[in-house]
């Protein structure tokens, strides 16, 4: 393939990933933001809750709870399987261009050698000396994208999803002491 074709077709796929990304980030800022809302609506229901003596009333927040925070993590469920979909699209796009970028003089692989910063420390000698060798294109693109998630993906596709779910179990053992639908 002549120069100015790799360039087109690297552009091409940079934008490609960059469409994907910005997709994902979408998805995830909307996600974060009716997610807070639902939580400050759980949370002002259960603050709501504390302050009645009468047990009844305390009851019908209890149950409007219950349906705010059944919602909240029927959305969560959906948002996570949508972000985790998006996500595989992202390392697809990624994947094109460090496999075009095999094709490049090892200097001139700055993609690939962002992704290697992206892993851990200990993992990097190893990832440079196999990316960024002069003939690389037998290496498995999958080793550099796929396996463990870099820290920023760990951290929102997985443990912000669990941290919600944990404030919802938390909203909830309080709901459920204010509502007292045990003698």
């Amino acid at each position: 393939m002549a120069n100015g074709a790799k360039t087109e077709l690297h552009v091409f796929l940079l934008e490609g990933a960059r469409w994907q990304d910005f997709l994902l980030q979408s998805y995830r800022t909307l996600h974060l933001t009716v997610q807070g809302i639902f939580l400050a609506i759980g949370t002002g229901l259960v603050v709501a809750g504390l302050g009645f003596d009468n047990l009844s009333k305390a009851r019908a927040v209890a149950g409007i709870f219950v349906v705010i925070a059944t919602l909240s993590l029927a959305l969560l469920k959906a948002m996570r399987r949508l972000v985790l979909a998006r996500g595989k699209d992202v390392n697809f796009w990624h994947k094109q261009i460090i496999d075009l970028e095999k094709t490049f003089p090892g200097s001139q692989r700055y993609f690939t050698l962002f992704k290697i910063n992206q892993k851990d420390e200990r993992d990097r000698p190893l990832l440079t000396q196999l990316f960024l060798r002069e003939d690389s294109s037998q290496v498995d693109t999958n080793l550099l994208i796929e396996g463990q998630l870099g820290h920023t993906r760990k951290i929102l596709d997985s443990r912000l999803f669990g941290g919600i779910v944990i404030v919802w179990g938390v909203l909830l053992i309080i709901c459920i002491h204010i509502a007292k639908p045990f003698p």
